[in-house]
């Protein structure tokens, strides 16, 4: 192809022969970076929603703890969360994997980006809009002290949920 235009015929066959019930999404990794995220806006999401393609947007996140002023900071992450959904379409993030970068962070701030992350989404669904939908964390060893961390993002999550 060259391009991607594959994209498109490949969501109007799969909206074609899968069943009525099924979403579908595009999902990307690096989608929260300014100049990919624009391109996945502009070029993937609003035409494919447009012509009744596409149900939703997956982020595929490997990212580090860092807060602000960073690749793949708390505040950028966010907003790109927010710029999706914004469009009408679901958001999942499909893959969340936060790292502390051998030490460069801590695991309260892995923690708290965990937590800002989940907040970020239950709020957004307790406003009525539940378009952001399910977070599939990717921590395959965990320390203790990181389990400890992670559990503090987990049980705020579900105690919001409820």
């Amino acid at each position: 192809y060259g391009d991607n235009s594959f994209i498109e015929q490949a969501f109007t066959f799969a909206r074609r022969y899968a069943p009525s019930t099924c979403k579908l999404y595009y999902n990307d990794y690096n989608e929260f970076a300014g100049t990919k995220k624009n391109g996945i806006i502009n070029s993937i999401i609003k035409p494919l929603k447009a012509k009744g393609l596409l149900d939703g947007m997956g982020m595929q996140s490997h990212i580090d703890a860092s807060y602000n002023n960073a690749w793949g900071c708390t505040v950028e992450y966010l907003k790109a969360m927010d710029e999706y959904l914004a469009l009408g379409v679901d958001v999942q993030v499909t893959e969340l994997d936060i790292s502390v970068d051998n030490g460069k962070y801590s695991y309260t701030q892995q923690a708290d980006k965990y937590e800002a992350i989940f907040k970020h989404s239950m709020e957004y669904n307790s406003a009525g809009d539940a378009l952001k939908r399910a977070i599939e964390m990717r921590q395959y060893k965990l320390k203790q002290r990181r389990q400890r961390s992670i559990k503090r993002t987990w049980k705020y999550a579900w105690q919001s949920r409820c």
